[in-house]
């Protein structure tokens, strides 16, 4: 059910631990000089412009609920619920409340491993924006993306092996293929932007964890009923070091000074890029 999945066919074929380990080992062939990078566009929305520099004034990452990523089809997670309740006994209600809780749990934030003038151009708003330069110190917080036309995904199978796996407390839980996969596939096209060139690592983070949702009560629709759009996550929590700032040739004069004078007391480095 997993066969066109390029990395995690393997990542769900094996125990909960050696998946950890094939995860890293993974990440870290990928990654150089433990060094990947945040692309941050800035553009005439002033307000937004605000909050980002806010952001960055208190050493946090914007982390999105997925609807707010830039691609329509992120999140698209197809069915047969009728196949599904009657291969695994389960109500039909219940099997959609379960797929659709699923869609809230995790806010995403991402990243590349391979600095380049298309992700300047594509994610930093030809250049009007800037790159967080980070060193990792701590790859199990990586998550490596597959990118794989969605509709190849055999939904109704997971579903179904999932229920199967929880009635012999085998289940994953919150770790496990229909929960997690959805967050780290990506179909390798976006209309017409490629996607397979954002050489894309990605963070999950769960705000109900920490009870900044609904109190940490999880139910379909939550965030958008609560008016949730994401989260700030800190450095720290995310086991990243800032160790530079790239700031775009075509990066505007207000946000340039705002940038410097962030930085002036951080003593981090601040580097000048012409992406084209």
């Amino acid at each position: 059910m997993l066969e066109d999945l390029s990395f995690y066919k393997d990542y769900f074929g094996t125990t909960i631990d050696k998946a950890t380990e094939l995860k890293i080992k993974r990440i870290k062939a990928v990654v150089k000089d433990d060094k990947i990078y945040k692309f941050i566009l800035f553009d005439d929305n002033i307000d937004l412009n605000n909050v980002k520099l806010k952001s960055l004034e208190s050493d946090n990452l914007c982390f999105s609920h997925y609807i707010y990523l830039n691609d329509p089809t992120e999140f698209e997670l197809k069915y047969d619920i009728k196949k599904v309740a009657n291969k695994s006994g389960v109500r039909k209600e219940n099997i959609k409340l379960f797929v659709d809780s699923i869609k809230e749990i995790y806010d995403v934030c991402s990243f590349t491993y391979e600095y380049s003038s298309d992700m300047w151009k594509n994610y930093a708003n030809n250049g009007r924006g800037i790159c967080l330069v980070f060193e990792v110190q701590d790859y199990d917080m990586l998550f490596p993306v597959d990118y794989i036309d969605k509709w190849k995904i055999n939904y109704s199978k997971l579903l179904i092996d999932s229920y199967k796996r929880q009635a012999n407390n085998e289940w994953w839980g919150y770790s496990g293929p229909m929960s997690l996969l959805p967050f780290v596939t990506k179909n390798p096209m976006n209309g017409e932007l490629d996607s397979t060139k954002e050489k894309e690592l990605r963070i999950l983070y769960s705000p109900f964890d920490e009870g900044l949702v609904n109190d940490g009560y999880l139910y379909p629709n939550v965030k958008r009923d609560t008016r949730y759009v994401g989260s700030n996550v800190s450095y720290d929590y995310c086991k990243l070091k800032l160790s530079q700032i790239i700031i775009g040739t075509n990066c505007d004069d207000y946000i340039r000074k705002s940038i410097a004078k962030i930085y002036a007391a951080k003593n981090i480095a601040l580097l000048y890029e012409d992406y084209s």
